[in-house]
């Protein structure tokens, strides 16, 4: 698939170094939710119930989206489900801060908006090169006429339709 389809390769980088940074943190977040569990009700130090119960809060809030960070990490991206099977892209484009690219939002003919983040900010003009090559009929840019259209209808963005604008 990414021979055919350099974008691919691009993006399924972005995805993954976005995968491991969230994996990082989630371990991160549930690790420093157990000391806090532990330190709270640990027998050195203030003993207060106050204490205790922010720190058991603390801890249950860690415990809980924790894992479920690190579960959604390993889910299957359908922005790059999208760029796999570039025929279903109607609409793409740039998520910019700061005048730089950071992402590329995408629309697919199902009507469904996935944001897919570039691997770095310096490859953001390349990601939409790419994107441009193997996404021929999909309308690029947004504006406000363009994301109504979207919701109404989202093929006649599709640049065969004749209706993009």
């Amino acid at each position: 698939m990414t021979d055919a389809n350099p974008a691919y390769a691009l993006f399924e980088r972005a995805v993954n170094k976005r995968r491991l940074s969230n994996r990082i943190a989630a371990v991160v977040v549930t690790l420093m939710s157990i000391a806090a569990v532990y330190w709270g009700f640990s027998e050195t130090g203030d003993r207060s119930m106050a204490r205790m119960a922010r720190m058991a809060t603390l801890g249950a809030f860690g415990l809980l989206f924790g894992p479920i960070v690190l579960g959604l990490s390993f889910r299957a991206s359908k922005g790059l489900e999208a760029i796999g099977s570039p025929q279903r892209i109607v609409w793409f484009y740039t998520v910019n801060q700061v005048q730089h690219i950071t992402g590329v939002m995408i629309g697919t003919g199902d009507g469904k908006l996935h944001k897919l983040p570039v691997p770095s900010l310096e490859e953001g003009p390349q990601a939409v090169a790419l994107l441009r090559q193997v996404a021929t009929e999909a309308t690029e840019g947004f504006s406000e006429e363009r994301r109504v259209k979207f919701r109404a209808q989202p093929e006649s963005l599709r640049k065969t339709t004749g209706a993009a604008s």
